[in-house]
């Protein structure tokens, strides 16, 4: 029997990229924002930042001064009992080593050749998408089975338009989900 394969998201879904984007930018711009409120972060922030905002991502270690979500570890060690499981993140060419250094660094039994770089992450063949973007699971799910990983950005996204996906809030529940849901005793 051919195993189910799971595509997880890296950056706000496996470690803490927006927290440390925002905590960068706040130092530098004296401002206090809590959360980004839509996916385009350029509105999010003052105007004398605008797209400089992006020019964080390429700072050297950017990536690997991220953290790692808390249990993404351990579930990830047991959902690889029933699923393969890869990890997907958007392709920006000066981030790639940098990300696919801090998965081997925090996460050493993802294999190197299961870090997918990939900007539609449709086009996958996999089962299931953890993600975050809203772009990613509108994409995804009419398909197949996303889970989006709440922020406030795709808070927006009704349920009801997308029957094949489930919202979680953190590993446990992504954890809990796929115990209650998709693996078969």
């Amino acid at each position: 029997m051919t195993r189910k394969k799971i595509g997880i998201d890296l950056d706000t879904t496996l470690n803490n990229l927006m927290e440390h984007w925002l905590d960068c930018y706040n130092e530098d711009y004296n401002d206090n924002l809590g959360q980004w409120d839509s996916w385009d972060v350029v509105n999010n922030v003052k105007p004398e930042c605008g797209k400089k905002i992006l020019d964080y991502l390429l700072k050297p270690n950017f990536f690997f001064d991220l953290e790692i979500k808390e249990n993404a570890v351990e579930v990830i060690d047991f959902l690889s009992e029933y699923f393969d499981i890869y990890v997907v993140t958007a392709y920006l060419p000066e981030t790639c080593l940098e990300k696919a250094n801090w998965v081997k660094f925090f996460i050493p039994n993802i294999k190197p050749e299961n870090i997918i770089f990939i900007n539609n992450k449709s086009l996958l063949n996999i089962d299931f998408l953890i993600d975050d973007g809203p772009h990613n699971i509108q994409a995804f799910s009419p398909i197949k089975t996303a889970i989006i990983y709440d922020m406030p950005y795709n808070r927006y996204l009704d349920y009801d338009a997308f029957q094949t996906w489930d919202r979680v809030r953190n590993w446990d529940e992504i954890k809990q989900l796929f115990i209650e849901k998709y693996i078969k005793n």
